[in-house]
């Protein structure tokens, strides 16, 4: 109808002028409403022949104020006719030629108008009443025409469209089956929403249900479906292809479920779509080729897919992107710096891919980005963030198991709202600069892994909020800074399998009452344990082992209610002067969460006291092997049923081995070697 619309208007211009085209414009919006009754079947209502009506006398009541224009109204009228044009051009582009219509009675008044004040034209009165009878009956016209109910041959389309998708899918419950019959409107079916007047498909939720089968392809003569949620279900085969060209799609969820094969490309070139969620399927074959085109798009999430193929260069066009999610696939490539593009990012998920190369410095300018997860790949080159100053919100960065090298860099302060920094298991050389402490945000830190040098930095002392510290597997040299344990936000502390050396810090001032774990075994540390320790009453993980500890172990470590692992082994600890008896085997009986136990490879000189029978029965790994223990193995041990591994190789045992002993259940490993013990082994009772 447009067609012959423009085509009756350029016949007008050549017959009668520029200036009288308007005469046409608003009986062409009542000329396609007639034609469309009258050749395409479309209703008309009472509204549209009033608004009709109107509208044509406002028309000529318009054209008869304007009788007897100008000389140059012939100029005026080309220049006006060309501006309508060129906004009915545009009109039609955003939305569609149905409603350019709309325009065409405006169009006259705004000939009018404008020439009265761009051009000098007279307006009469006759004008004035006109124009204001014309938009009056323009408006009673599409009012008139607003909403129309779908014939029935539309309804039997979606009726057959959503029974299609019913067919070939089944539940335990069969649910579906028995609430979409042909006996109810479809509109009234279990996650089925339509619009309140027209009766039209807009939304498909059935998620959570345990449905199995495969996804209709039918569902895509749901050309007004704008919401499709099948999340957490049990549908396996493909995505469809055409669900991509549903022109008003807006949301497509279908994550957790066990679909395969590849994603439609039309997805990727959606100018509606917002969200597009395919996360935990078993999807493959590359993630799309060509370039984008979703200037909609704010959410996509592909994790955990077998998805190939690289991150286009044009991901940089999807400027509303919010949350972007790769994760678990094997993507490889590079991060292309038009990623910076997205202003708007908040959240980057790529860990557990392969990709490669270095990561671009823009990343770090997108001023809303929250969090940026690129762990687990083969990224390599420095760190780096750009000179000057950074707008940075950033408050997770995860770039751990990479080959990431180079230093830290030095204005890591840069990122004042970072939580979470791990940079650790990667090729990082150098010291940790010594004013990390300027991120005085930080809760978690994570270095370790890396063959970086130096010190730990004292000012690591000052963040108040730092829970969680690790720089284990390092070259990391010199004492543990006492700040360090003036943290009582600090709940775990690994800083294992490193040079550290010196004592551990035992100013009884020290406030750890949160500490949950302690790593330090496998360094140099001397001195004796100190006391502040068992004042961690939280504590569930002490390592200590592999050092040059010295002195006794303390005889209050029963204070420790929460512990379930304590390492000493390896380490030159003694029992208590003029002590026979293991003296700290009492206070461990308290422990009733502990799990493993070893103190072996120090020099004890004691006796097992018979009381190790009142260990909690949760204890099943207990190794005190090459202790220098003496005399008997006590009779008491047989009440530790949880036991499964008893290593007590290597001292100095005598007397016969416990018949009970064959009573402990759970035990697979008994290891009695190289002692003095006497008489026969033990047999179970079979």
């Amino acid at each position: 109808m447009s067609g012959l619309v423009v085509y009756i208007q350029l016949w007008y211009i050549e017959q009668k002028g520029p200036v009288f085209i308007t005469v046409f414009n608003p009986v062409s919006t009542v000329l396609v409403a007639v034609v469309a009754y009258f050749v395409l079947g479309e209703k008309i209502y009472t509204g549209s022949i009033i608004g009709a009506v109107i509208v044509i006398t406002g028309l000529y009541l318009l054209l008869w104020g304007k009788e007897d224009p100008q000389p140059e109204s012939e100029e005026q009228g080309i220049v006006m006719s060309g501006l309508v044009v060129y906004i009915q051009l545009w009109y039609i582009e955003q939305k569609g030629p149905v409603f350019i219509t709309v325009f065409n009675p405006v169009s006259t008044v705004l000939v009018a108008v404008v020439a009265y004040f761009v051009l000098g034209e007279k307006i009469y009165t006759g004008s004035i009443i006109g124009a204001v009878i014309v938009i009056t009956g323009l408006y009673l016209l599409l009012w008139g025409k607003e909403d129309p109910q779908p014939e029935s041959e539309e309804q039997e389309q979606y009726q057959e469209a959503l029974l299609a998708f019913q067919k070939l899918i089944t539940s335990q419950s069969h649910f579906l089956a028995n609430d979409w019959t042909k006996n109810t409107s479809f509109c009234s079916w279990f996650g089925v929403t339509c619009t309140p007047k027209t009766q039209r498909v807009v939304a498909l939720a059935l998620p959570d249900l345990q449905l199995q089968g495969t996804i209709s392809p039918s569902l895509a003569n749901l050309s007004f479906l704008r919401d499709l949620n099948l999340e957490n279900n049990l549908f396996h085969g493909g995505v469809p292809y055409r669900l991509g060209h549903l022109p008003r799609l807006r949301v497509i969820n279908v994550r957790n479920n066990q679909l395969e094969g590849s994603i439609p490309t039309s997805l990727f070139q959606h100018q509606r779509v917002q969200i597009i969620s395919l996360a935990y399927n078993k999807l493959s074959g590359e993630m799309w080729k060509g370039p984008w085109y979703v200037p909609e798009l704010r959410i996509l999430n592909l994790r955990n897919n077998s998805l190939t193929g690289i991150i286009p260069s044009s991901v940089g066009n999807a400027t509303k992107l919010l949350n972007f999610s790769l994760s678990g696939n094997r993507i490889n490539g590079v991060i292309p710096t038009e990623i910076g593009n997205l202003s708007q990012l908040i959240e980057l998920h790529l860990f557990n891919n392969q990709l490669a190369g270095s990561i671009p410095a823009t990343l770090f300018n997108i001023s809303s980005l929250i969090r940026a997860s690129l762990a687990s790949n083969s990224l390599s080159g420095p760190l780096l963030l750009d000179e000057g100053n950074i707008v940075s919100n950033l408050k997770y960065l995860s770039i751990s198991k990479n080959q990431i090298f180079g230093c830290i860099p030095s204005n890591i302060c840069q990122l004042t709202e970072l939580k979470i920094l791990s940079i650790s298991y990667n090729n990082m050389i150098g010291d940790i600069p010594r004013n990390i402490g300027c991120l005085s945000k930080l809760e978690e830190f994570y270095v370790g892994n890396n063959p970086i040098t130096g010190t730990i930095p004292t000012s690591l002392g000052n963040i108040s909020t730092l829970r969680n510290l690790y720089c284990g597997n390092s070259r990391i040299v010199g004492q543990i800074p006492k700040a360090i344990f003036n943290l009582s936000s600090l709940e775990m502390i690994d800083c294992s399998f490193s040079n550290l050396s010196g004592r551990i810090p035992a100013t009884s001032g020290l406030h750890v009452q949160n500490l949950k774990e302690l790593f330090l075994g496998h360094n140099q540390l001397e001195g004796g344990i100190p006391l502040f320790i068992t004042n961690a009453s939280k504590l569930e993980i002490l390592g200590l082992e592999n050092n040059f500890l010295t002195g006794t172990i303390p005889t209050n470590l029963g204070n420790l209610h929460e512990l379930q692992e304590l390492f000493l082994h390896h380490n030159q600890l003694t029992n208590e002067p003029r002590e026979h008896e293991l003296q700290f085997f009492n206070s461990l009986a308290d422990c009733r969460m502990l799990r493993y136990l070893q103190v072996g490879s120090n020099p004890l000189n004691g006796i097992l006291p018979n009381s190790i029978g009142n260990l909690s029965s949760t204890v099943e790994y207990f190794h005190i092997l090459d202790a220098h223990i003496n005399g008997p193995i006590p009779r008491g041990i047989r009440n530790m049923s949880g036991l499964i591994t008893l290593s007590l190789g290597e001292n100095n045992l005598a007397g016969r081995i416990p018949s009970d002993v064959v009573k402990l259940e759970q035990l697979q490993g008994l290891y009695l070697n190289n002692n003095k013990l006497q008489g026969h082994i033990p047999e179970a009772n079979v």
